[in-house]
């Protein structure tokens, strides 16, 4: 092969490799603000239980959006793009993003400060990241199973939020 030939493959692969990291991260970056879903207090997002998606919905609730409702679907359905603000789902305006928790992206985006709230999110950042790890006792491993206790008790996704939300504003020092 001549060495013109080998800096054509090289500039087309390189020229690929930038078109399809551009792809991704505008595929994955966060709605714009001003976008058609400033108007609504409604967020969604599927009714499984995960300690993020807990937490995240916590965080938006108390921080974000006071006047925050909150929609379930089932698991892999698509959630409606007009109506309302997805989150913890793929495409939705709060998302994992770059090893990041839903949590964590709340946090950042809203900026939000105090020692309690940010190690809740420190706490969910380890249990989503190395779930496989987690030591029985552990305070991740405590989280996790206090809010899936709370979340069993009721019968409905809405209602679970509820002792769930009470429970981290205790955790969090907020009354």
């Amino acid at each position: 092969m001549t060495s013109t030939f080998k800096l054509t493959c090289l500039a087309t692969l390189l020229g690929t490799c930038t078109l399809l990291a551009f792809a991704l991260r505008l595929s994955s970056a966060p709605a714009p603000e001003g976008d058609e879903h400033t108007e609504t207090h409604v967020y969604a997002t599927w009714d499984r239980f995960e300690v993020d998606r807990c937490v995240a919905a916590w965080l938006i609730k108390r921080f974000v959006d006071p006047d925050a409702e909150f929609e379930f679907y089932p698991v892999g359905s698509p959630i409606p793009s007009k109506g309302c603000i997805a989150f913890d789902t793929p495409g939705a305006r709060y998302t994992r993003v770059a090893g990041k928790s839903v949590s964590a992206v709340v946090l950042a985006e809203a900026s939000i400060e105090g020692p309690a709230v940010q190690r809740i999110v420190q706490l969910v950042q380890a249990t989503e990241v190395a779930f496989w790890m987690l030591q029985p006792g552990s305070q991740e491993a405590n989280l996790r199973d206090a809010l899936q206790a709370l979340w069993m008790q009721a019968s409905h996704p809405e209602a679970r939020l509820q002792p769930i939300f009470a429970y981290l504003d205790e955790l969090a020092g907020i009354e």
